[in-house]
């Protein structure tokens, strides 16, 4: 199972600070105050009050609610780097909040750090296996699936993303943006024949019937030596070029 924290080390260099010196400092407050106005609900004297997070944060350090709260405006206001700054902070002490893990893998992808995605795409997938009673909604794991099949293809892992791609398959299989990607990995592992089927398919589900398709499957018929059918596709790719 991979652990989040990167080393040892990392988890000690934030714990003898933190017994030091308290929690990590919230980042921009102000952007709480941006209309909506962001509110937190909290007991005061034994009663359930709302109060604007701002405030709740000046009484407050260390809240996770405020940490939250200062990513998800961070991230619509398209601050992406500063909201992932604010899931740091709360991850060094919950590593497995399924929310918290599905915004650091949005907040990963924004910055194009893959290795990241990769890391909490699976560790969200196994917390999420982990208990039975969680309610997932079956949107968010393809999403989880998909930016992960990507991530993976990015560093050239090619046989774990066409496995996320079978999975998605299982999700929607008439995808075919899916069954194009997992052509382009077996492309990548010289399994010509596989490229073919799915390119097939591909093409059975492309509503649009263009011709990248026809191309790609073009070239996959040539490294298997059947220069009639690649001439055929890219016959056809060429006259949908002209349509």
């Amino acid at each position: 199972r991979r652990v989040l924290f990167r080393s040892v080390k990392k988890l000690a260099d934030y714990l003898g600070p933190l017994a030091k010196k308290g929690p990590p400092a919230y980042g921009d407050l102000s952007v709480l105050d941006k209309p909506p106005v962001s509110m937190i609900i909290t007991l005061v004297d034994g009663k359930k009050t709302i109060m604007p997070a701002s405030k709740f944060a000046s009484m407050h350090k260390g809240d996770a609610r405020v940490y939250d709260a200062i990513a998800v405006k961070l991230w619509q206001l398209s601050r992406v780097k500063e909201s992932d700054a604010e899931l740091e902070k709360m991850l060094l002490v919950n590593q497995t909040d399924l929310s918290l893990l599905r915004q650091k893998v949005q907040t990963s992808e924004a910055l194009h750090l893959y290795q990241d995605v990769e890391d909490y795409a699976t560790a969200y997938l196994e917390q999420a296996a982990a208990d039975s009673n969680n309610l997932l909604n079956p949107d968010t794991i393809q999403y989880i699936y998909t930016v992960r099949k990507k991530a993976r293809a990015d560093h050239r892992d090619y046989a774990k993303a066409i496995a996320d791609c079978n999975v998605l398959l299982k999700f929607d299989p008439t995808s075919a943006e899916v069954f194009r990607d997992r052509a382009d990995y077996n492309m990548k592992l010289a399994k010509y024949e596989l490229a073919v089927a799915d390119y097939t398919q591909s093409i059975k589900y492309d509503d649009t019937k263009t011709s990248p398709n026809y191309r790609l499957r073009a070239k996959a018929y040539e490294k298997l030596k059947k220069f009639d059918l690649a001439k055929r596709d890219t016959d056809t790719a060429n006259k949908l070029d002209k349509e």
